[in-house]
């Protein structure tokens, strides 16, 4: 009786690797406790962000909608922002120059912001 491993080609093996590689989540690195309890105060909500190597989604547009300018500093001290979710927050333009220390951040959502 053949072995599993030995009736199936190694190019195909390589295929099932690589495919179980990247279907495993990215890991994402430990938030601090301290930046998510802040956001949490001002109504944010935080999570891994999916697909993304390292990184965070944060959303206002849910239960945040009080959120101002000075409320994005605390915003900012969470690390590792990939996606930032400002819809129907009071945030100005103004308020987006606490935001430029998240380098890792892709996707910015503002609609009906002020």
């Amino acid at each position: 009786m053949k072995l599993l491993r030995e009736s199936i080609s190694p190019p195909f093996r390589t295929f099932l690797g690589l495919a179980l590689l990247t279907a495993l989540p990215a890991v994402v690195p430990a938030a601090d406790p301290e930046a998510v309890a802040t956001i949490k105060k001002n109504g944010g909500l935080v999570f891994p962000a999916a697909g993304e190597e390292g990184g965070w989604k944060v959303e206002f547009h849910l239960t945040g909608r009080e959120l101002r300018d000075e409320g994005l500093a605390q915003v900012a001290a969470l690390a590792n922002i990939v996606r930032l979710n400002l819809r129907d927050t009071q945030v100005t333009s103004a308020g987006l120059v606490y935001l430029k220390g998240l380098t890792k951040l892709e996707r910015l959502h503002l609609e009906r912001t002020r």
